[in-house]
């Protein structure tokens, strides 16, 4: 995404994700930032997003910083708390904190190992985006009544940009657990917006 392309003023931008300088989640922070957005910065390195916004900051961008396991409802919830609290409105919300942490063949795959892919990876994202749908409707930025919801596959950053890697990436085979938790984001991306305006609101 450039800042060229893209008119973002008056917007407010939450962006989960963000703690790593270097990695996708602050790229695409930075990246609204300079569009114009307001950004509420979401990590569960409180030390790391505080040195981000304050490196946003240095560039000019109005963000804040969110610490917390994104896991845990209170914590999701309190992501767009911030954004309403600090800037009145919320209007995209783009989900990138995750990773790949653990790989390796089906067969010696752990219950653990699973769950933990699933929860930073899928979880989060459901829970972040739950509790901006269920944000006051005043507060809500909608286009034609559909909440701007976003994930990070839709948000186009230059790879080069966005991301340092400092290990090798596993074979494709090798990565179940991860793609199981992030390909979900794909479907919630779709579904969620057309749910919330299609009679749970």
């Amino acid at each position: 995404m450039s800042a060229r392309n893209f008119d973002f003023r008056g917007k407010v931008v939450l962006v989960t994700g963000v703690g790593r300088a270097g990695q996708i989640g602050n790229a695409v922070a930075l990246a609204f930032g300079k569009a114009g957005a307001k950004i509420v910065a979401c990590d569960q390195n409180a030390v790391g997003v505080a040195q981000r916004v304050r490196e946003f900051a240095a560039q000019g961008v109005d963000a804040r910083p969110c610490a917390g396991d994104l896991t845990q409802p209170d914590i999701a919830a309190l992501t767009v708390e911030v954004a309403l609290k600090h800037f009145g409105r919320l209007d995209v919300v783009v989900n990138v904190a995750g990773g790949l942490t653990t790989y390796g063949a089906i067969d010696q795959m752990t219950v653990q190992a699973l769950d933990r892919e699933i929860a930073i990876n899928l979880k989060t994202a459901v829970l972040v985006s739950q509790a901006a749908i269920a944000a006051p409707v005043r507060y809500l930025c909608r286009a034609a009544g559909v909440p701007a919801l976003q994930v990070a596959e839709r948000c186009h950053v230059p790879r080069q940009q966005a991301l340092t890697v400092d290990r090798p990436e596993p074979p494709p085979g090798l990565r179940l657990r991860y793609s199981l938790g992030h390909h979900g984001r794909g479907q919630l991306v779709d579904g969620a917006p057309a749910e919330a305006v299609g009679g749970n609101r």
